[in-house]
């Protein structure tokens, strides 16, 4: 045999191959490679063809609207024989639904029925399949393929096939094997494998039919796992199916029962992972797509000008702390990136929400934002947005409640689901520096005799700085040290506030000094932490094993300070500045939380603004507790008279500091007395009225920032415009009366409240 014998031989033999399938194939055109040839689209719809191809060298690309495929009159339909529809499909950018599906029509194409699936999200070549048993009378199937994608999206087709099964004599259908019931809570995860095997060693396509188009179930068709949430409610009759490329199927029943038992909800997120894809998820990015590039598993998300959501199930139960978070990271320049939740009414009206800016980051960062559902929530979306050129990688996003965590997570809630009319209104009055003896004494005789009506004295917090005890600041050393080693045999709690409250960094450029303390080192705040610690303990005779807590001076810091409160075995934290935010109004901050995964507090201030210059990011710090230092809400003018406060005074402050906003103002005493210049009765007034705020509302800790030296005649008459020291001091003395009326406050050390947070037990 000659060589051009047998290269037309084996021509011959290619080609018959190849034409199997070709010849049972119904459908003209099936790869495109004769362009758009038999294919037609709806109006509107613009059809391209493209060399971005599954097999061959084409593919059929198309935005928003449909394209179908009517075949020509088919003959011996006997309602009996099943069919099967496959075929290939990724998309480009974002699309919003994607739906496939085929209709059956008698010889004078009246409509005898139809069958579809709703497909997610796929950024490469997917398969998918359709059975179905068209009826008797049928003469005509139309296939066509609909894509809803406003922002610009593109979905593939390649590789169409339309045929009856059966049509390779000499093919060994597939053997599936799976349960024949499943039962799953509404909500639950899912988590079902199916097995299936062909003797010819074709390649399967896995589809189900039954499913009803709002179910959060999802089959992948390559793998034959089932994942996604469990829904709809109801007992579900499946039948599952295995196809091999020769017209073999396996079918088999499934009965899939969900029913209203709540799960536990620690991932409500469908597809976190996004290992099935965009399965759950919604996208509105410009480039969106998956990559090989994960936090863990075998696939992250990547973004690119735009953003992506996903809406829970609905919700049940009683209000709850909800979390959301995730890992990040970013690949070159981004304008911006933030990601949210937004809590949602039963008629998906906006509650409330909550949104936290991710900052670049080469390695996977974790992000971690908190809100409190109400009676009326819902649903909640979560969502991530990005700007820019730059991009955003996605993965193991996690959205769960507060039993979920082995932690006590950022909450406008008390912990530990304790009703709120059940949780005791902690009042913390913390003093900072504590540098003049005659002002220490005032503090201790004030509260020598008050208790809180429960029977407990009424105690507070002091953080020291024990400079002082060594050389002249503000008093005498020695009298310094008597008035210290008073306070530590007091009752109150004596914590850390640094040695030199920077002293020996100062500079009269404020700027210059704030960029010096947030980027101390840890061996300096150590040094600096060490030595009031030794002073505390060594000179003023205060045990080791009850200095609990610590406060930065100024309220500046950054990582290392928190590594280094940590590593010196102290139990919290009282530095940040939280409830400027919008959405916060004193009656909804939140509770002490631990910083296992940060801040939401630091990630909504200036401290971690892009725009500030010296903006810190804070990491997670596994145990540590952090006591939120919360703004003072300013009496609005209807409010005013009720406190005893001329009207007008949210005006009054904004004139004398004009950056003032959302009747906020820090919540301290020094930016009372001091920054706003107020009177006794201003300032006496706000305390009352935050305090009554937090009644009203969610009963969180009123935590306020003072200092013993203020108190004194040297300070307030240099210091404090419109007040006395005399006026000062009874302005304190009358609030802490008024706040020991209430027979559900207790003024008590900030370690007190933080015990309680861990062992939450409600009031009588």
């Amino acid at each position: 045999m000659d060589l051009r014998t047998i290269l037309l031989l084996l021509l011959t033999l290619s080609s018959a191959l190849y034409s199997v399938e070709e010849r049972y194939n119904i459908f003209k055109n099936p790869g495109f490679e004769s362009g758009k040839t038999a294919w037609s689209a709806n109006s509107g719809t613009t059809l391209h063809i493209t060399n971005d191809s599954h097999s061959g060298s084409k593919a059929l690309s198309y935005t928003t609207g449909g394209i179908a495929q009517s075949t020509d009159a088919l003959k011996n339909i006997d309602g009996k024989k099943r069919y099967m529809l496959t075929g290939y499909y990724k998309n480009k950018g974002s699309v919003a639904g994607m739906w496939m599906g085929a209709e059956y029509a008698d010889a004078n194409w009246n409509t005898l029925g139809s069958s579809e699936i709703a497909l997610a999200n796929s950024y490469s070549y997917t398969p998918f399949a359709i059975v179905f048993t068209p009826p008797a009378g049928t003469v005509y199937i139309t296939y066509w393929s609909w894509s809803d994608a406003p922002g610009g999206g593109k979905t593939l087709l390649d590789d169409l096939a339309l045929y009856p099964e059966g049509v390779t004599p000499d093919d060994h259908s597939p053997q599936l094997t799976a349960p024949s019931s499943q039962t799953n809570h509404l909500g639950e995860s899912v988590a079902l494998q199916l097995q299936a095997s062909d003797a010819d060693h074709d390649k399967l396509i896995y589809t189900v039919g039954g499913l009803p188009e709002e179910s959060g179930i999802w089959l992948d068709p390559v793998t034959g796992r089932f994942s996604g949430i469990a829904s709809p409610k109801g007992e579900h009759k499946l039948t599952l199916y295995a196809l091999d490329n020769r017209g073999g199927i396996a079918q088999q029943p499934l009965e899939w029962q969900i029913d209203a038992a709540p799960p536990t909800p620690c991932n409500i997120l469908q597809n976190p992972g996004f290992e099935t894809s965009l399965f759950g998820w919604d996208n509105y990015g410009k480039v969106t797509e998956r990559t090989a590039a994960p936090h863990s598993g075998d696939y992250a998300l990547r973004i690119r000008q735009g953003g992506l959501d996903q809406f829970t199930q609905q919700l049940t139960g009683a209000p709850d702390t909800y979390n959301f978070n995730g890992y990040y990271k970013t690949e070159g320049s981004i304008d911006g990136a933030w990601a949210g939740i937004i809590f949602y009414d039963k008629d998906h009206k906006a509650l409330f929400s909550r949104e936290i800016s991710l900052t670049p980051s080469t390695p996977y960062k974790h992000f971690s934002l908190s809100g409190t559902s109400t009676d009326k929530t819902r649903y909640i979306q979560a969502w991530v947005w990005v700007e820019g050129e730059g991009k955003v990688l996605l993965d193991d996003l996690k959205l769960g409640t507060s039993a979920c965590f082995h932690y006590v997570i950022p909450s406008s809630l008390p912990p530990g689901n304790i009703p709120v009319l059940k949780a005791p209104q902690y009042v913390v009055i913390g003093f900072d520096d504590n540098t003049k003896a005659e002002g220490i004494d005032w503090a201790i005789d004030l509260f020598k005799n008050r208790k809180n009506a429960d029977g407990t004295p009424a105690r507070v917090s002091f953080y020291l700085n024990t400079k002082g005890l060594h050389v002249w600041q503000e008093d005498e050393p020695a009298k310094l040290l008597a008035a210290m080693q008073r306070l530590s045999t007091s009752g109150h709690e004596i914590g850390n506030h640094t040695y030199c409250h920077h002293g020996d960094i100062y500079t009269n450029a404020w700027d210059a000094f704030t960029h010096r303390i947030v980027t101390l080192g840890s061996d300096e705040w150590q040094r600096k932490i060490g030595q009031a610690l030794d002073d505390i303990t060594q000179r003023i005779g205060y045990p080791r094993n009850k200095i609990y807590g610590f406060r930065a001076p100024y309220l500046l810091y950054n990582q290392a300070m928190f590594t280094s409160i940590k590593e010196a075995n102290m139990t919290y934290d009282c530095s940040i500045e939280e409830g400027y935010a919008r959405g916060f109004d004193g009656s909804n901050f939140r509770w002490p939380y631990q910083l296992d995964d940060g801040s939401p507090g630091h990630d909504e201030s200036w401290a971690s603004s892009p725009e500030n210059p010296d903006a810190v990011t804070i990491g997670g710090i596994p145990g540590l507790w952090e006591l939120p230092n919360h703004v003072f809400m300013i009496p609005k003018n209807s409010d005013c008279a009720k406190y005893g406060i001329q009207s007008g005074l949210w005006h009054r402050m904004k004139q004398r500091l004009p950056y003032l906003d959302d009747h906020k103002i820090t919540g301290f005493d020094y930016n009372l007395w001091s920054d706003a210049a107020l009177n006794k009765a201003e300032v006496l007034g706000i305390l009352k009225y935050n305090l009554d705020l937090r009644l009203q509302g969610n009963r969180a800790p009123f935590m306020i920032g003072a200092h013993t030296q203020y108190y004194t005649d040297a300070w307030a008459s240099q210091n404090a415009p419109n007040a006395t020291v005399q006026q000062m001091r009874e302005a304190i003395r009358e609030f802490v009366d008024y706040a020991l009326s209430k027979t559900e406050v207790r003024i008590r050390p900030a370690i007190d409240i933080i015990n309680w947070c861990k062992k939450p037990v409600a009031l009588p």
